[in-house]
């Protein structure tokens, strides 16, 4: 519960700052692509509850390049010790991640479709694939092998820290939606339902970084980018 909290207030103190600084990389490229398409939709739709999820999905998957600039800033302000330039540090890791999930859920498929419990089990033991993949360099002949060592023995806080992610999502996301169905689908609402629940995705990645931090360091283990 310790790694939990302390992570969480590491998440919370350096929010702003990654706010700040990631601006330029998502902020605006958001922004204006959520209203674009948000708008183009509307005018070809009548946009229904379905298509803003769908929506949603498109947009996120748009500016999926935040699973690497939050652990990248993450990275930046809270460890003392050199990185490359951002482009760099996707070059040398985008093929690397995209193989590593791949495996990750061909395995857990194959859990799932032995036993449900067991592929829930092995997804669990996944949770810290990409930080494996990002800031554990000497892992990189085995990363599976090695993101499954990582959850050892921390498997209940991960199902915590999970959980509680989940929950939130779920209980912002139906506050969220329900400002929409009562504004009639208000282009300008959407606009700031996508916005919020899209930052609240980024404050799960900052936590998620944070609480991996914590686990190498109560391990005594290097973090090396």
């Amino acid at each position: 519960m310790r790694l939990l909290v302390s992570s969480f207030k590491q998440s919370l103190k350096l929010a702003p700052v990654i706010l700040k600084d990631s601006s330029f990389y998502f902020g605006w490229h958001f922004i204006v692509s959520a209203f674009i398409i948000l708008l183009v939709f509307k005018s070809l739709f009548d946009i229904s509850s379905s298509m803003f999820f769908l929506l949603q999905a498109e947009l996120f998957l748009a500016s999926v390049f935040t699973v690497f600039i939050i652990p990248y800033l993450c990275f930046k302000h809270s460890q003392k010790a050199s990185l490359p330039k951002f482009w760099t540090f996707i070059k040398d890791n985008i093929w690397i991640m995209v193989l590593a999930h791949i495996k990750a859920f061909f395995v857990i498929l194959l859990f799932l479709l032995l036993l449900i419990i067991p592929g829930i089990y092995k997804a669990i033991r996944f949770t810290f694939v990409t930080e494996t993949v990002l800031f554990d360099k000497q892992a990189q002949g085995s990363i599976l092998k090695q993101a499954n060592f990582n959850t050892r023995p921390y498997f209940w806080k991960i199902v915590l820290f999970l959980l509680l992610y989940w929950l939130s999502s779920l209980i912002f996301g139906w506050l969220l939606q329900s400002m929409l169905v009562s504004s009639g689908f208000n282009i300008f609402i959407a606009w700031i339902y996508f916005i919020l629940l899209f930052y609240v995705k980024c404050f799960y990645l900052l936590w998620k970084v944070h609480f991996f931090f914590e686990i190498k360091k109560e391990k005594g283990e290097q973090i090396s980018c």
